[in-house]
């Protein structure tokens, strides 16, 4: 069979075997590097972490990306698609903190690093837990058919990578847009960082939350500032009893005496939500402007009289109105209702400078040295005032007071008392106001020396807190909330404060707390010294480049992330952790110099210069600097195909350097000036055999640098053999190369001539049992050159600056010696440096690096690693270790293309446009999918702990990667969420890929038996097939549907696309289409006419595939290549061998006929009407109806419906189709408003509208659905209304059934006669006698005989009747009814049985 057929469909296994059709032939591959005459498209991959098992969102996630890639493909474009993973940051560094605390049985955090285990052990770990489950992720990905580079991928871990960042980093320092700040900052207790503003506005960071929140009650000092405020609070309260304080209050300092308490304290109140926060409130803020009432009322838990200050606005959310009306006097301790009197009022601007007594004071502390000594420290350092938590003295010199009122720009009246409590080591705004001010930030001396908040950095109190020490501000233990013993730290300050009668007001208040984006424990506002990056000096021209990227949706860019950049701040850089690329700056102990690294080798010529000033023993890194330079030569070379000849390093003791060229012995010359080189050798695809090595991909590189690494760093263990052949044994790393002494002429040079894996658990050296393997040479080329000269022959520095020399040059200087070991060398010596050569610019190694100043003095690096989204930021350059590996940016930046989820709107996509605006003053992306989330069937997020996680390796195993992509993709917007159901999946492959695959089938199979062969050279030319009008319509629509599809593909609209396909298969091809003219393909003679609905059928599967292939690879790839490969000389697939291979379809707009379509529309859409009064009214297809009548208001729609009316009523198996141009009369309608497009003009005059819209009669509505508007007045206004603003319906009639749809109405006459019933009965008849012979296995050629056994007088007159019908639709030459029949079957006609014997 030309035409592979398919007796059941299993689309998983479809998908395997076309996977392994494109593993097994390289397509991906082919496909980037096929022609490709549109240029370069560029996509960026954002990168996952491996640290984690792959999810359902990711399958939706990669689909979008891959869609776009291969549609881009088949355009024409190359399509380079670099895979990458994301190996730094938080997530790793919690996952092994994590694992480690499983082992060791306790609690481990950031702090037990470099205690419990070392900083080199604990990245190591990092390094391995971040790449745990690649291979899951690369399964996953090959599954699904996303199609990336997974063999040379970015990893964020890597030197090259991290080069480059520190490459942009310095780019950055030098435009003075990386700077130092001490500033309260985002920071996590639980993860043991600072958090940019960008990783706090992740979704989900800001939780609703019930804090216990405190309105306390600060003492003012009865000074000359304040005495304004003691005025008029004459009268002595009533006597206070102290037994009803017991009576709230368990406190056994509490005598049981009476007291007379006068008016004579003044409050000012201040609202906060973390009450942890006031032992460091240093001032109040008011607002300039606002009025401040004085109130005289009691304490609602001591009942004692106060006098309090607060917001005039806000004096009702503290105070009933009533309470105004009762004397003060009058009110008794415990009292429900407490009065007030409002005694005077002041202006913001009145109350700054009043001093109040500090609201939580420690007991004194005077640390060692003395204050002075601590505080001059504090200046020096943090050029910074401070007052030291605890002590007596004053604050220092010059710094101004504590506990005032100030002035705060912030304050408003929308909540709390319009007062501010102010503690600048906690909040941004207050350290701000504060510093203006001139008020000092309370702190404490921590072990070093140097201040730290009364909050340490895992959130918990200092010891100088007394009781409170060691308690943590937020519940960072993780306890149960809901536990009744459970009370918070702000619960045990509030009740402290409540018996000192300094609250007034403490309750539960919900409100939007931040947390952290990876440990979703609470953030805190900390004071912390950190590095960053002046993003908000480049803010407006990140406002102005962001308006020109095309954002899918648009209101993601013009509001999410537009709003973000809107309200930019810097950029905080710094992270306090380990696992991570660290920040490249280094600072002199005295703080005067800095220095930015940019790049290993600038890092290497610096230890250089610290060596030789005696701050650093030696350079270890140089040398890994001169073998990672050498292999990035190498890798280059063979990646462009060229050879490859360089000077590297050998141990400086030993032979200085070797100069080395691979190629083929007997031609050196041809060998340098672009010869045979290793790097080709590497290429050729025919190296096989069992003592060769297969250099091809990645074998080939791997061999390549395990060379570089023998040849530079290889231990000699023997020199052997006649002086003048000698060779010499070279070992590192288990590997092995034989070097042989070569003469050409009198000129000496050496060869590789073998390489070989030394046994595992052998020691023995130089014997041939030691070895693995068999040299792996290729044995026609034999040798390669390892030219060698000593120190004293190299040439001058060529153009490029490499030193060069020539294979050629003869060694006056031996380079091995007999001895071993080579001219007074030790093994102690090269063991020494093959161990230390390997760069890692990890921590703990680069802060053992120390650097030296301009004047000779130590330099230390910042311990600060980088914000892992700054690496993700550089992915565009740090990819291709721009500007070392890559000098240029051209055809790689900016991307044409990026897509990941709403999430990375102010991560990835944030990071990616400032550094391309900072740095290159261009986007980064031109076009953005911001992908919504894939929740449950329910709208519920997934989660473990709910059961609802949809597995994607068992989803794709079940339905197959297509109809998951599918589904994904057509069921909604990729910016919205989508609600995951299985059964939504179950459905596009019924449908769609069930549909699409019975079609295909249905074609092969009369495609087979007529051996019929597509020449679609001619199709173009149409005049050459006899194409009928339904042939030419569903051309018309293909052309259409290419024209629809591509247009989405390019406004990055997949749904859209994926859509239009759907219902290009299910309702135009495969419903309407190929049932309409299967009787065409049921001829026995392959005639012009069969010709032309194979030719149309072929040539719609074909291009419907096309155009699908960018969302389903697997299927689309399976019915191209039935389609084509055996046809491959005739068709448009020619010698392409893969649909991704081939060119996307273009439109042929000379086939469109948009006159036909919107006919062969009208009889779709009439039919459908039709069909779906049939079936309400349980009238079969198969029963004919006598009429239809259709209501036209629109000539023209009459006259394409005249066209194709015939061909309806054969679909809709009625005789006869009326025109009513005057429906009045006969059809009944209805109207209302359409209050979507009403309430946008007139919404203020809905009411009206549809009150006169009530009164229009059927002549009205007949009027306005010809076209003429509707006007009317309501007021002064002029009313317009179309038929868009009308919501049109329609009433059945007596004896007729209607229905509508837009503009069409039909009227369906559902009496059936006796003549109906008869031809209704033998429609019946048919359709069972086809369904035998397809259940009976008959072939649709065989002819066949059918006997009936007689019924009623109306079955057998029908069946007599229509005996010619019969026949010719069910293939039978003979026809007869008999009184009696056995050995029959029995056919179920619904109302009744008939008894049928049928045979061939």
């Amino acid at each position: 069979m030309k035409y592979p057929e398919y007796k059941s469909v299993n689309y998983p296994e479809i998908a395997a075997n076309v996977l392994k059709f494109w593993q097994e032939n390289d397509v991906f591959k082919k496909s980037v590097e096929k022609d490709s005459p549109n240029g370069a498209f560029t996509f960026y991959e954002g990168p996952p972490s491996a640290n984690g098992t792959p999810g359902i969102h990711h399958v939706m996630a990669r689909t979008i990306k891959d869609i776009f890639c291969r549609y881009k493909t088949m355009q024409g474009y190359r399509v380079d698609r670099k895979g990458g993973w994301d190996t730094h940051g938080l997530p790793v560094e919690l996952q092994v903190e994590k694992e480690i605390s499983q082992e060791l049985g306790e609690p481990f955090t950031k702090e037990d690093i470099g205690k419990k285990i070392s900083v080199e052990d604990y990245n190591k770990r990092c390094r391995e837990t971040v790449m745990r489950f690649k291979s899951e992720w690369d399964d996953l990905t090959q599954k699904m058919g996303y199609w990336v580079d997974l063999d040379n991928p970015y990893i964020t871990f890597e030197n090259s990578y991290i080069e480059s960042c520190w490459f942009l980093l310095k780019e950055l320092y030098k435009k003075d847009l990386l700077y130092k700040g001490y500033t309260i900052q985002p920071y996590s207790p639980a993860a043991g960082t600072g958090l940019s503003s960008h990783e706090l506005n992740q979704p989900g960071c800001y939780k609703m939350v019930k804090d216990t929140s405190i309105v306390a009650q600060f003492k003012v000092v009865r000074n000359a500032k304040s005495e304004k405020l003691f005025a008029n609070l004459s009268g002595a309260a009533k006597p206070f009893s102290h037994r009803e304080l017991l009576k709230s209050i368990n406190d056994p300092e509490v005598t049981d005496t009476e007291t007379n308490i006068q008016w004579n304290e003044v409050f000012i109140l201040a609202w906060t939500t973390t009450p942890w926060t006031l032992s460091s409130n240093a001032a109040l803020a008011v607002g300039e402007k606002i009025t401040y009432v004085k109130v005289k009322t009691y304490n609602p838990y001591t009942f004692k009289p106060v006098v309090v200050i607060l917001a005039k606005d806000l004096l009702g959310k503290y105070f009933h109105p009533k309470s105004a009306e009762i004397p003060v006097e009058s009110y008794n301790a415990g009292d429900k209702v407490i009065p007030y009197q409002v005694l005077e009022e002041y202006k913001g601007s009145d109350l700054v400078g009043v001093e109040y007594e500090q609201l939580m004071p420690a007991s004194p502390q005077t640390p060692e040295g003395g204050l002075e000594a601590h505080t001059q420290a504090f200046d020096k350092i943090f050029n910074r005032e401070y007052f030291l938590y605890g002590t007596t003295q004053a604050p220092p010199s010059g710094a101004g007071g504590l506990f005032f009122v100030i002035l705060g720009d912030f304050v408003s009246t929308e909540d709390g008392t319009g007062i501010v409590h102010i503690a600048p080591t906690f909040g941004a705004d207050d350290a701000r106001v504060a510093k203006q001010a001139g008020i000092p930030s309370i702190v404490v001396i921590d072990e070093s020396g140097k201040p730290m908040p009364l909050v340490d950095k895992q959130g918990r109190f200092v010891k100088e807190m007394g009781n409170y020490a060691g308690m943590y501000v937020k519940n960072y233990e993780g306890k149960d909330e809901n536990d009744p013993t459970y009370k918070s730290t702000d619960v045990l300050i509030s009740i402290q404060l409540k018996t000192e009668n300094k609250a007034f007001k403490v309750e539960k208040y919900e409100h939007s707390y931040p947390h952290c984006w990876r440990t979703d424990k609470p953030v805190l506002y900390y004071p912390l010294e950190s590095w960053f990056i002046k993003t908000t000096a480049l803010k407006d021209r990140m406002v102005e480049l962001n308006k020109t990227i095309n954002w899918k949706p648009e209101s993601t860019g013009t509001g999410r992330f537009g709003n973000w950049l809107e309200n930019l701040v810097d950029w905080n850089l710094s992270r306090s952790r380990y696992w991570g690329t660290p920040l490249p700056i280094w600072v002199s102990e005295d703080g005067v110099e800095q220095k930015c690294i940019g790049s290993v080798e600038e890092l290497v010529s610096e230890i250089d210069m610290a060596v030789e000033k005696g701050i650093m023993p030696e350079n270890s890194y140089k040398l890994g600097y001169a073998i990672e330079k050498a292999k990035k030569i190498m890798l280059e070379a063979i990646e462009k195909k060229q050879d490859y000849y360089n000077v590297i390093l050998r141990p400086e003791n030993e032979i200085g350097y070797i100069s080395y060229v691979w190629g083929e012995v007997g031609n050196p010359k041809k060998n340098f000036e672009g010869g045979y080189g290793l790097s080709k050798i590497i290429a050729k695809r025919d190296w096989e055999g069992e003592n060769t090595l297969e250099f091809s991909g990645q074998k080939g590189k791997d061999f390549a640098l395990e060379l570089v690494e023998v040849l530079i760093l290889g231990k000699i263990n023997r020199i052997f053999g006649p002086t003048d052949a000698e060779r010499v044994e070279l070992e590192y790393n288990d590997n092995i190369a034989i070097l042989s002494k070569y003469y050409e002429g009198k000129e000496q040079t050496w060869l590789l001539t073998g390489f070989r894996k030394r046994k595992k658990n052998t020691v023995e050296s130089g014997s041939d049992s030691a070895l693995s393997e068999p040299t792996h040479i290729h044995p026609t080329l034999n040798r390669m050159y390892v030219g060698a000269v000593s120190l004293k022959e190299l040439s001058k520095p060529d153009a490029s600056g490499e030193t060069r020399t020539t294979s050629t040059a003869t060694q006056t200087t031996p380079m091995f010696t007999r001895d071993g070991l080579g001219a007074g060398i030790s093994d102690t010596n090269i063991r020494k440096v093959l161990t230390n050569y390997k760069i890692d610019l990890h921590r703990p190694f680069v802060d053992k690096i120390f650097l030296v100043d301009s004047r000779g003095k130590k330099m230390i690096r910042q311990t600060d690693l980088i914000d892992v989204w700054f690496d993700s930021g550089a992915m565009p350059y740090a990819q291709w270790n721009y500007p070392f590996s890559k000098k240029s940016l051209n055809g790689v930046f900016p991307a044409d293309f990026i897509s990941e989820g709403v999430d990375q709107t102010r991560g990835w996509f944030f990071t990616l446009h400032a550094l391309s605006v900072m740095l290159f003053d261009s986007v980064a992306f031109k076009n953005v999918v911001s992908t919504g989330l894939v929740l449950d069937k329910n709208g519920e997020k997934m989660s473990k702990r709910k059961g609802n996680v949809i597995n994607p390796f068992t989803t794709l195993e079940k339905y197959g990667p297509d109809a998951t992509r599918w589904y994904m993709i057509s069921n909604s917007n990729p910016w919205d969420n989508l609600k995951f159901d299985l059964e939504g999946v179950a459905e596009v492959q019924r449908k769609f890929f069930g549909t699409l695959h019975n079609t295909y089938n249905f074609f092969a199979l009369y495609a087979n038996l007529d051996g019929f062969t597509p020449d679609l050279t001619t199709f173009e030319k149409s005049s050459n097939l006899q194409l009928t009008e339904s042939d030419r319509w569903i051309i018309s629509k293909l052309n259409s549907l290419i024209q629809e599809v591509a247009t989405a593909y390019e406004d990055y609209e997949p749904t859209k696309a994926a859509r239009a396909l759907t219902d290009f298969v299910c309702d135009d091809l495969s419903n309407w289409y190929v049932r309409l003219n299967r009787k065409r393909f049921w001829l026995a003679k392959l005639n012009d006419d069969k010709k032309a609905a194979y030719t149309t059928l072929y040539t719609c599967l074909e291009t419907v595939v096309k155009l699908a292939a960018p969302i389903a690879p697997f299927y689309s790839e399976e019915i191209f290549r039935n389609l084509t490969v055996e046809n491959a000389p005739l068709t448009t697939g020619q010698g392409v061998g893969s649909i991704h291979l081939a060119a996307f379809p273009t439109a042929n707009e000379s086939l469109i006929n948009k006159d036909l379509e919107e006919k062969m529309a009208l009889a779709q859409q009439i039919t459908t009407l039709v069909h779906s009064i049939r079936k309400n009214n349980s009238l079969r297809v198969r029963l004919p109806l006598q009429k239809v009548m259709i209501p036209v208001l629109n000539p023209k729609i009459k006259e394409q419906i005249l066209a194709v009316q015939d061909l309806i009523k054969t679909e809709v198996n009625i005789k006869q189709i009326e025109f009513i141009e005057d429906t009045t009369g006969v059809v009944t309608k209805k109207v209302k408003p359409n209050f979507q497009t009403l309430g946008k003009t007139y919404g203020k005059f809905l009411k009206d509208i549809g009150a006169r819209i009530a009164e229009l009669h059927q002549h009205d509505i007949a009027d306005i659905e010809k076209g003429n508007p509707l006007e009317f007045s309501v007021g002064d206004t002029l009313i317009t209304l179309t038929k868009d603003d009308l919501l049109i319906t329609t009433e059945d009639i007596p004896g007729w059934k209607v229905a509508s749809e837009g503009e069409i109405t039909v009227a369906l006459d559902v009496n059936v006669t006796e003549e109906l019933k008869k031809e209704g009965i033998a429609r019946d008849f048919v359709n069972r006698v086809q369904n035998y012979r397809k259940d009976n296995g008959f072939e649709v050629t065989d002819k066949i005989k059918i006997v009936v056994e007689k019924k009623d007088e109306l079955i057998n007159s029908a069946l007599i009747a229509n005996k010619e019908y019969i026949c010719t639709e069910t293939q039978a030459v003979e026809f007869d009814l008999i009184e009696a029949l056995s050995n029959a079957s029995t056919f179920d006609m619904d109302e009744f049985e008939l008894n049928v014997k049928i045979e061939k």
